[in-house]
């Protein structure tokens, strides 16, 4: 329900230092030279109709019905793009724990979306870089 679909390219970020741009996603990077579960980030938009603060709860809610998933908002930055909403959501894959950040920023009825993910045991490497491409969103 709330998984973004490019619509359109309406904003650009910087990546982290060692992210590669995939060819097959436009708006897509991982970590150059990693394997099995990469680090990644990811740029998406779609339209809504709801506030900033309407849609994080509808994430928390739509991510709050997986038990074996933990949302957490972590409070707002700001970008470029205007003032966006970091959460994390921490889960489980076939690599082990993982780490999901978003930055959501709502801008004109448009929701762009950028995300990062990485093993949870990572996360504390990657969330300042994380955190400074979600700080340079721009349109």
């Amino acid at each position: 329900m709330l998984t973004p679909i490019v619509i359109s390219l309406a904003a650009i970020f910087t990546p982290p230092k060692d992210f590669e741009k995939l060819e097959s996603k436009p708006c897509s990077y991982l970590q150059k030279g990693k394997e099995g579960f990469v680090p990644s980030i990811h740029y998406a938009t779609t339209k809504t109709s709801r506030s900033l603060i309407e849609y994080v709860a509808g994430m928390r809610k739509e991510y709050n019905r997986d038990r074996t998933v933990h949302f957490y908002e972590l409070g707002s930055i700001s970008t470029e793009l205007g003032p966006a909403e970091v959460c994390r959501i921490d889960g489980k894959c076939e690599w082990g724990d993982y780490s999901s950040f978003q930055a959501v920023v709502i801008k004109e009825g448009q929701v762009h979306l950028l995300t990062a993910c990485c093993l949870s045991s990572d996360a504390k490497k990657f969330t300042p870089e994380f955190f400074q491409a979600f700080k340079s969103l721009k349109p």
